[in-house]
């Protein structure tokens, strides 16, 4: 483990906060206040304590400054203490390295990731009835699946050979699959057919973001107000077609971005600084797992502590399969 208390006496909140902003902290009674690192401001609202942190516009809260480093950087526990000039004791390196060794080693992208990626977009784009029969399957209008072809990584696609590792070999799934392609990989949608146990497969690669979450990092495009994250990339599409993503010109534009299913990393919280968060994970309290709920209660233990305000929408069916 990590001698928290050292690395943060060794780092005052304060000193640390003013040299990663490169702004002077104006003094106010017993703290100080500075615009905030993680929203647009032009009135400062970041409030600076000795030991903690507070935005009164985007409710962001800071612990110490670990956790200073965590939620600016985006990064995990323990690289924020290294960042810091902390040393794990010979314990804890130890049971990461036993943890490494156990975890299968990172997929690596072929040289050619890209031309698939577009190769499956355009397939979709390029013909009217795919995008009929896509609709169909989704029980979407056309023009929704059309508008998911556009945006290199975050967009839906057709796979004619789509094919998935297992025990070292490139093995075949059924043709003309759908996908979902990301910047980091691309995810076969019932590899096996409908059917199947098994809904969904990566061919290439795994998430690296959310699906779709480039609304909310590309330069360009407004400041989102609210998120409707869902669960799962067939629920985004049924979200784009309810009309949940608002024009990008409207007073608090609105956004629908895909958790790849259940699974939601910790470092993904920045993203949603400030924002109001919309949850749409299934309610899954009639089955043994109830791995909607679970998931849920999960994804606000993250985001609590950095967004506006968070709202839980319990759909009552599956969007889509």
């Amino acid at each position: 483990m990590f001698d928290t208390d050292s690395i943060n006496a060794a780092n005052p909140l304060p000193e640390l906060i003013e040299r990663l902003l490169g702004e002077p902290l104006r003094r106010s009674g017993d703290h100080s206040i500075t615009h905030c690192p993680f929203h647009d401001e032009r009135t400062p609202s970041f409030h600076v304590w000795s030991d903690h942190a507070h935005c009164f516009g985007c409710h962001v809260h800071i612990d110490d400054s670990i956790d200073f480093i965590q939620k600016l950087k985006g990064i995990d526990f323990r690289e924020a203490c290294e960042l810091l000039g902390g040393t794990p004791s010979v314990a804890y390196v130890a049971s990461v390295a036993r943890k490494r060794k156990a975890q299968p080693p990172e997929p690596t992208l072929p040289d050619t990731f890209w031309d698939i990626e577009r190769k499956a977009r355009s397939t979709v784009y390029d013909s009217d009835r795919v995008k009929h029969r896509i609709a169909l399957e989704f029980g979407i209008g056309d023009r929704v699946v059309e508008s998911l072809t556009f945006t290199q990584g975050a967009s839906i696609g057709l796979r004619a050979d789509a094919t998935y590792e297992s025990d070292g070999q490139r093995k075949s799934c059924l043709s003309n699959r759908i996908v979902y392609t990301y910047p980091s990989g691309i995810k076969i949608r019932h590899p096996f057919g409908a059917e199947s146990k098994c809904r969904f497969l990566w061919e290439l690669g795994r998430a690296s973001l959310p699906w779709r979450s480039f609304i909310l990092t590309r330069r360009g495009f407004p400041a989102i107000d609210t998120v409707h994250l869902m669960e799962g990339e067939s629920d985004t599409i049924s979200g784009l077609d309810a009309g949940l993503e608002s024009s990008w010109d409207a007073p608090k534009p609105s956004c629908v971005i895909g958790s790849p299913g259940t699974s939601f990393k910790s470092e993904w919280a920045t993203l949603f600084a400030g924002k109001t968060v919309v949850l749409w994970f299934d309610d899954d309290s009639d089955k043994p797992s109830n791995s909607g709920q679970i998931a849920a209660d999960r994804v606000k233990q993250i985001l609590l502590p950095v967004v506006r305000e968070i709202v839980h929408c319990k759909p009552t069916r599956k969007e889509a399969a």
